[in-house]
């Protein structure tokens, strides 16, 4: 009786045991179901490693005693095998660093390691990106088995590495590429982008795409551009985008569209990428300007060729009426009353050969007899002439530059050309006004001759004719040079300014005229240096004239402001850029760094220059000032826009004229 009770309590300890094992198995297979989609696995370490061993100790032991004893088919589909062939190899071969990763259970106290991302290699040696749960089995101090489950995150991962690549080339892409909210909230702005719109891309969060729209463009954005993006299209065309820190407007092709959730496939994003087609656009420009430039040449070089032959055939039949006239002159008593009648028929043929004489000057085709001409006083001396001629409530003045070389020129054209457009001058000021010819050296470089038809780079001794009149208008200004062509109605013959024309291109050189309705006009003749000059008569080497300082450009012109801008910049300074003086004003408003120096023009709609300095003074009381226009000085301080004595710069200018007033007017001179 006592062997079976005590039978009977062995066995109910034994069944405990088991019980208790069962439940410690349940524990241990928590999780790990082998009928499960994901792969699970049982790793057995064939001799149990001692989990006390020094890590590299215990990594090389895990390595050389860790054999798969148990997968499910969705394990060994994953490594492309079956579960029989996988079972009883290594688990080096699936996982090169297994032992080091089986470790890792012993960091955690319940032996477990959750959402481990990992790389194993299939049976061909291909890698697999996996997402791993695994946990240890700790049986008297001794690491026994790895229980573990691993999906397959092959293709997310590869598609993220995609979009890795896809989002570095963004970043660095040379085109603009941004996002936003429908309501134009950017969140996404890339480098390209940052550079055009004067953003940090790390800063958009209080950035609206709408700020970056010109404003003489929101009309287009508006009625456009915005409602084919409501119609689920695609907007593309031609846009400026304005540089929120500098002001600067950089010309773009932007393409702009939707971007769709992909859950309710509804609008959730405006995308738009942009490309900078700046330099093109002022290419295109040039280029148009420049073949302008050129078919006005090449009319003005056929009219004169038609004018030279006209000419001939004039001079040709002027010849025997005016000597037939002049014999039957002489051989008439001076009592006779038929001498008013040649009278009147010679002095109609001295005016019929004078036009002719205008004629061949502006044909080119009259005979020229070179000289050197010291322009200075070749203009002083005609002043007396000038005087007699030029009505009295005209003021003439002369401002002749000291120590200009000579030019080679025919000393009688050169005072005609200067008589012409004299008495052109006194024509636009019928009320009166001042009249002033000045001489000076100009330096014109490749940049201005290329942006000039049929100019040469090079030295030139410039003669400058301006007025105070009422200005020409751009139409009119096409057809200037163009024999006959003429504002004076019956009063006119149309030759004056041809004529003109026709001589200094004749000597070489060329002439530029710069004008507005009711602003004057500024007629710029430039002659080329006579040739093997005297030392003393060279124009003296530039300086490099280079500085770091901050300039605020203003200039209604996009070409002029275009090229400053350029210009300033390659000299090394920081430049801020404004089209008018308000919006210069609404830039300073947010600048708080030091502004050195104010460059502008002279002449703008809404607010002129002398009025824009006066306000920003307030803000920099130290500011200095450089003012600049296609009139001369003496013409602007005329009209009140400027006082006398103030830094002032003639349009046009090249690099050297510039840099050397802004450098003079920075270091105080």
């Amino acid at each position: 009786m006592n062997d079976q009770n005590k039978n009977k309590a062995q066995l109910i300890d034994e069944l405990e045991q088991a019980r208790k094992a069962i439940a410690t198995l349940s524990e241990r297979l928590k999780g790990f179901d082998l009928h499960s989609t994901e792969g699970v696995y049982r790793v057995d370490i064939t001799t149990p490693a001692p989990i006390d061993l020094p890590h590299a100790e215990l990594v090389d032991w895990i390595n050389r005693h860790a054999i798969v004893r148990e997968v499910n088919n969705s394990m060994a589909q994953m490594y492309g095998l079956t579960p029989k062939e996988m079972l009883g190899r290594p688990a080096i071969e699936f996982a090169p660093n297994y032992g080091e990763r089986a470790a890792l259970v012993l960091d955690n106290e319940d032996c477990r390691v959750i959402n481990e991302e990992t790389k194993n290699l299939d049976h061909q040696g291909e890698l697999l990106y996996l997402r791993e749960n695994y946990h240890g089995i700790i049986e008297d101090g001794l690491l026994v088995s790895i229980w573990g489950a691993q999906s397959d995150i092959t293709e997310r991962k590869r598609s993220e590495g995609e979009l890795q690549k896809l989002a570095a080339a963004i970043k660095h892409s040379g085109e603009l590429v941004n996002l936003a909210t429908l309501d134009g909230k950017m969140v996404f702005l890339n480098e390209a982008g940052g550079r055009i719109l004067g953003i940090d891309p790390q800063q958009i969060e209080n950035v609206n795409i709408m700020e970056v729209i010109p404003d003489h463009l929101m009309g287009m954005v508006e009625s456009e551009l915005i409602p084919t993006l409501k119609k689920g299209e695609m907007w593309e065309g031609d846009l400026q985008y304005k540089n929120l820190q500098t002001g600067r407007l950089t010309d773009v092709h932007a393409m702009t569209f939707t971007v769709n959730d992909p859950v309710t496939n509804e609008p959730q994003y405006l995308a738009n990428v942009s490309l900078d087609i700046t330099e093109r656009k002022r290419a295109e420009e040039e280029k148009a300007h420049l073949e302008a430039q050129y078919q006005q040449a090449q009319k003005v070089e056929s009219i004169g060729r038609l004018a030279g032959g006209v000419a001939h055939d004039l001079n040709n039949l002027l010849s025997p009426i005016i000597g037939y006239g002049e014999i039957l002159l002489e051989d008439l008593d001076e009592d006779d009353t038929r001498r008013r009648f040649v009278d009147a028929m010679l002095s109609a043929g001295f005016k019929a050969r004078d036009l002719v004489r205008q004629l061949l000057a502006f044909s080119r085709k009259q005979t020229l007899e070179y000289q050197p001409v010291d322009l200075n006083k070749a203009v002083l001396e005609f002043k007396r002439l000038l005087q007699r001629t030029i009505r009295e409530d005209i003021v003439i003045e002369i401002t002749p530059s000291p120590d200009i070389p000579v030019v080679l020129a025919d000393i009688r054209q050169i005072e005609q050309v200067i008589l012409n457009l004299a008495v052109n001058a006194a024509d636009a000021m019928p009320k009166g006004g001042q009249l002033k010819i000045e001489t000076s050296l100009a330096q014109l470089d490749e940049e201005y001759a290329a942006a000039h038809q049929g100019i040469n780079p090079g030295d030139y001794v410039m003669l400058q004719v301006s007025d105070t009149g009422t200005g020409i208008d751009p139409k009119i200004k096409e057809h200037l040079f163009e024999p006959f062509f003429t504002t004076k109605g019956e009063h006119g013959t149309g030759l004056g300014l041809a004529t003109v024309y026709g001589i200094v291109k004749q000597h070489r050189g060329s002439i530029w005229v710069y004008s507005e309705p009711d602003e004057g006009a500024v007629f710029k003749v430039y002659l080329p240096l006579a040739k093997k000059l005297p030392e003393h008569m060279r124009l003296p080497s530039s300086p490099d004239l280079t500085g770091d300082e901050t300039i605020l450009l203003v200039e209604d012109d996009d070409q002029v402001r275009q090229m400053t801008y350029d210009i300033l910049c390659r000299q090394g300074y920081r430049v801020l850029v404004a089209e008018n003086g308000p919006r210069a004003l609404f830039l300073l408003a947010s600048f708080d760094e030091p502004l050195h120096l104010l460059l502008t023009d002279v002449v703008m709609p809404e607010m002129n220059g002398k009025e824009l300095y006066h306000q920003v003074v307030k803000k920099y009381p130290a500011v200095k000032v450089v003012y600049m226009s296609g009139y001369n000085d003496n013409v602007i301080a005329n009209r009140g826009v400027l006082d006398s004595g103030v830094a002032f710069l003639q349009k046009p200018f090249t690099i050297q004229p510039l840099a050397k007033k802004i450098r003079e007017v920075l270091d105080g001179g």
